[in-house]
């Protein structure tokens, strides 16, 4: 929270997870990723978000590696073939997500290339 001339600027917290088929980024792909409206901080105090009325982005991705971890699924959702038919290209990671959030950004280096 910053304060600029005896006003504070409000702070919003955002919880954001990724889910990967393998422990470690590089052989393994992000096969998931979402990221919620937690609350905000506005100077009289923090104040959560209502559950069901906040913000909230979530995408699967279509995996980019090859090598995996096939009990992955358990921890991260859908199986590897429901996420290399129908998860999304890496390069789109975004998108509209209809929550007000509409763009990540360029894409990093390597995106959605496999290495």
């Amino acid at each position: 929270m910053e304060q600029r001339s005896g006003r504070v600027t409000p702070t919003g917290y955002v919880s954001v997870d990724v889910e990967a088929d393998g422990p470690i980024p590089g052989p393994f792909s992000m096969v998931s990723f979402g990221a919620v409206v937690a609350g905000w901080h506005d100077g009289a105090g923090f104040r959560r978000a209502e559950p069901g009325a906040a913000a909230a982005f979530h995408r699967e991705l279509r995996p980019i590696a090859e090598e995996y971890d096939p009990r992955a699924p358990a921890v991260s959702g859908p199986a590897r073939a429901a996420l290399e038919a129908g998860g999304a290209a890496p390069r789109s990671r975004c998108g509209s997500s209809g929550s007000g959030w509409s763009s990540c950004g360029p894409a990093p280096k390597g995106c959605g290339t496999g290495r």
